[in-house]
């Protein structure tokens, strides 16, 4: 596998060598209230790294149309993108990033795949675009004062740096890139996650969402009845129609 280029998706910390990294370490159990998503991450990423990278390196070259043409690098089928929560941190904040930049950042890493005019132009390369999630702002806080406590609570103690409101904004940004931006025959499905957990939890309320956020919530032999119900919507009503149309449009794309 050496020299050959890896064609992955975006991330800014490629530079390190995968020796440096524990690449053999088995899926670690997370701490007692790690978001159930960031779980996740730590149990698979390592898994995932190795059959997206290889194990040789992580690099900063990706494959070119080019270098795909000429079997010097791997072809991806799908790539996802999920970035907002960072980005929709509160105004002043270090991480911030507008919405309208948000959106643009958003539209230039897709154009990079869908453009024939782009050197890494990947036409089979599918994209599904993940928006921002609700946030439990009080355990949000609860998080960074402990974060303060444990470096011996040095300066100001933090405010809370993102809002339930300010996050929302963010919401529909990447549906609005896609439609504004993009052609419609391109292979770009977005998805709600927003959207998807609020009904799933039936409301933003704290107690409704943090079984969709933190593993300690959740009994992993019985998810289905730790986890708040999802409301049926009536099946005659509009919003319901609207719903399952959307559902059957995003599946045939993702098929094409």
């Amino acid at each position: 596998m050496a020299g050959r280029l890896i064609d992955a998706g975006v991330d800014a910390g490629l530079a390190r060598p995968a020796h440096e990294r524990a690449l053999v370490a088995p899926p670690r159990r997370p701490e007692p209230r790690l978001r159930w998503l960031q779980q996740q991450d730590v149990s698979y990423s390592v898994l995932s790294q190795l059959t997206d990278r290889g194990v040789e390196a992580f690099k900063q070259s990706f494959g070119t149309a080019a270098d795909r043409a000429a079997g010097r690098a791997q072809k991806i089928p799908l790539m996802t993108l999920w970035y907002g929560a960072n980005d929709s941190v509160l105004e002043g904040r270090p991480q911030h990033v507008s919405e309208n930049d948000y959106g643009m950042h958003l539209s230039e890493i897709m154009t990079m795949v869908t453009s024939e005019n782009s050197e890494y132009y990947s036409p089979e390369t599918k994209i599904i675009l993940i928006g921002v999630t609700p946030i439990v702002e009080e355990d949000r806080h609860k998080g960074q004062l402990a974060r303060w406590k444990e470096f011996g609570s040095k300066g100001e103690a933090p405010t809370l740096d993102r809002s339930l409101q300010h996050s929302e904004e963010y919401r529909d940004t990447p549906g609005m890139v896609v439609h504004e931006c993009h052609e419609e025959d391109e292979p770009i499905v977005t998805l709600d996650a927003w959207g998807a957990i609020e009904r799933a939890a039936g409301g933003r309320e704290p107690d409704k969402l943090r079984p969709f956020f933190y593993w300690s919530e959740i009994d992993m032999n019985n998810v289905e009845k730790t986890m708040a119900p999802k409301p049926k919507a009536d099946a005659g009503s509009k919003h319901a129609r609207e719903e399952e149309d959307a559902d059957v449009e995003q599946q045939k794309k993702l098929k094409n």
